[in-house]
């Protein structure tokens, strides 16, 4: 295969990579706009947070259980959770997060509409899937520009008589 043919199989590569990239973190990264499509959302109010200490794997892990109040359809719920996708550090880390939930602040609440005692609050914390999303998104549009320019090059060559066979 020449010169153009190369071009035009990597020009492929990146475009393909860019589409899996930008597909995977839309899909896998972003719980969040899952949780909307079937969670209704509410104001509820903090009363209090602490840390909570158990095991896992025979080791002492750490995971911050935040208190907290709303009103679905007339009827109060008071809820002790948390929502990090069952995860769990440090105390110190822990206790960051319950210090981000002082008493009486305003939350949103996501709770299942056909089970309103069932609910959850977004966590403040800088999370690595946030971080995942940008960053497979940003290399899903570079793959899938440098495919695309390629391809352009490719497509210049064989017009101009360059492509080489």
């Amino acid at each position: 295969m020449g010169g153009t043919g190369n071009l035009l199989l990597l020009a492929l590569a990146f475009v393909l990579l860019g589409v899996v990239l930008i597909a995977v973190s839309l899909l896998c990264f972003n719980p969040k706009q899952r949780r909307d499509l079937t969670h209704r959302t509410t104001t509820g109010i903090v009363k209090g947070g602490e840390v909570v200490e158990h095991e896992e794997g025979g080791q002492k892990v750490y995971a911050p259980a935040i208190q907290f109040e709303y009103e679905v359809g007339g009827v109060q719920y008071r809820v002790k959770g948390y929502d990090l996708g069952n995860t769990t550090g440090s105390q110190e880390w822990a206790a960051s997060i319950v210090g981000c939930y002082p008493r009486e602040m305003e939350v949103t609440v996501y709770y299942d509409p056909s089970h309103p005692d069932h609910s959850a609050i977004d966590v403040a914390v800088e999370s690595s899937p946030t971080i995942c999303l940008g960053t497979f998104q940003t290399l899903g549009f570079v793959c899938l520009g440098l495919g695309v320019l390629l391809g352009l090059v490719v497509a210049v060559l064989s017009l101009t008589g360059h492509g080489g066979r």
